[in-house]
C-alpha cells in the first residue's frame, strides 16, 4: 500500500476545529474513526507531514495523536520511522476474531434486553443507509454505517469498559474489513446478518441477535483470510 496522500475529504469532514477540545485529541479521534470505519487500509502510511499539511496544524498535535495510536497498537512504526496501519497475520486475525466474538456477542445479547423503540428506529435507519450504499456501490458509506450499526448496538449494553475494549479491537479490525468487500457475495452476506440482528433485537431475542452478530464477525474474518496472500 502507498502512503496516505492526496485529498482525504473524509478526514476533513471528521475533524471539527470549531470545537473546544485540544487539537491533538481531535486529530486522535478522527484517526480512530478512520481506522474503525475501514477508511485507512492495511499497510497504509500516515506521515506527520501529511497531517500537518492537510489539517493546517503544527507537527506537535499530529505527533501526539499518532503516538497514542501506536501505544494502542492501532498503528505501528514502519520503514523510515513512518507510522503505518498494521498488516495482520492469519494468526492475528483469528485471535482478534475470537476476542470479538466473545465481547461483541456478549454486548449484543445484553443490549437486546435494553433496546428502546428509539434505539431500534435508529438501527433500522442505519440498515437502510447500508442498503442504499450497496445499490449505489458506495463502499465508504457502507463501511461507515456498518461501524455505526455495531457501535450503536453495543452502546445500549451500558458497559463503558467493554465498549472501550471493543472500540480498540475495531481500530485493528476495521482496516481489514474493507478487504471483505472485494466480492459482492460478501457484502450481501454482511447485509443479511445485520437484518437478522435487527429483527432479533426488535423481538427482544438476545440469543438470536448474538448469533447474527457472531455470524457477521466470523464471516468477515473468513473472507479476510481468503484474500490474504
Amino acid at each position: 500500500m502507498g502512503a496516505l496522500t492526496g485529498k482525504n475529504k473524509l478526514m476533513e469532514k471528521e475533524i471539527d476545529f470549531a470545537g473546544t477540545g485540544a487539537v491533538n485529541d481531535r486529530v486522535y479521534d478522527a484517526l480512530r474513526r478512520q481506522l474503525t470505519s475501514g477508511f485507512l487500509q492495511p499497510g497504509q502510511a500516515i506521515s506527520i507531514r501529511y497531517l500537518t499539511d492537510l489539517l493546517k496544524i503544527s507537527a506537535t498535535p499530529a505527533r501526539e495523536a499518532i503516538k497514542r495510536l501506536v501505544a494502542e497498537h492501532a498503528l505501528v512504526i514502519g520503514p523510515n520511522r513512518t507510522p503505518i496501519v498494521p498488516i495482520l497475520t492469519r494468526a492475528d486475525l483469528r485471535d482478534l476474531r475470537d476476542i470479538r466474538l466473545a465481547l461483541e456477542g456478549m454486548a449484543t445479547e445484553r443490549a437486546a434486553a435494553m433496546m428502546t423503540l428509539e434505539d431500534l428506529s435508529f438501527l433500522k435507519k442505519l440498515c437502510e443507509e447500508m442498503e442504499t450504499a450497496i445499490k449505489e456501490n458506495n463502499f465508504d458509506q457502507y463501511l461507515e454505517s456498518n461501524w455505526r450499526f455495531h457501535r450503536s448496538v453495543y452502546r445500549v449494553s451500558s458497559s463503558p469498559y467493554m465498549m472501550s475494549i471493543i472500540e480498540n479491537l475495531w481500530m485493528r479490525a476495521g482496516p481489514h474489513v474493507r478487504l471483505t468487500f472485494l466480492e459482492a457475495s460478501a457484502i450481501g452476506n454482511s447485509m443479511g446478518h445485520h437484518r437478522q440482528a435487527l429483527q432479533a433485537l426488535a423481538r427482544g431475542d438476545g440469543v438470536g441477535a448474538r448469533i447474527a452478530i457472531e455470524a457477521d464477525i466470523s464471516g468477515a474474518a473468513s473472507d479476510i483470510e481468503g484474500v490474504l496472500q
